[in-house]
């Protein structure tokens, strides 16, 4: 059975709800400015991601910009994907590098991670060339939206 969670406005709690929105499931989360503090990002990924709403791109967008984590990549936005096939079209040595990684077994392939084949992109090569900018991977991610030509700006920005 798939769950979903929903925020309640009222009481700021998520409370897990069965898909079809009938019957609590699960203790509520109180999404409150201490749980956000003390959380991990994956704690807080996987908790909104269970949120009627929110998926990977919007959970990664709240991270980066609402909460101002600065280790966050996702190759699923399209301008992220966009800027990482230029980035890495000028550095072929690097990419020949990483790859020779997995071929050795220095690093290994991920079997959940899917490639991008109308980019060209392999995103284990993706996420292990994003890896050398841990702890500031969400930098990484706005100098590869500004390779690519997206105004990044704008997605912080809320409108009234």
């Amino acid at each position: 059975m798939q769950t979903r969670r929903y925020l309640n406005d009222s009481e700021d709690e998520a409370t897990t709800t069965d898909s079809k929105g009938k019957g609590k499931l699960n203790k509520p989360i109180k999404l409150t400015n201490d749980y956000f503090k003390k959380s991990s990002t994956l704690q807080v990924s996987k908790d909104l991601e269970s949120l009627k709403g929110f998926g990977p791109w919007t959970v990664t967008m709240f991270l980066m910009f609402a909460m101002e984590r600065l280790d966050v990549f996702d190759i699923d936005d399209l301008g992220i994907r966009k800027g990482l096939n230029m980035y890495m079209n000028d550095r072929a040595g690097l990419v020949k590098e990483v790859e020779k990684l997995f071929e050795n077994d220095t690093l290994v392939r991920s079997h959940n991670v899917h490639n991008y084949k109308e980019e060209n992109i392999d995103a284990d090569v993706a996420f292990a060339i994003a890896d050398q900018f841990r702890p500031y991977r969400t930098l990484f991610m706005f100098i590869l939206w500004r390779i690519s030509g997206t105004d990044y700006e704008t997605m912080g920005k809320t409108t009234v």
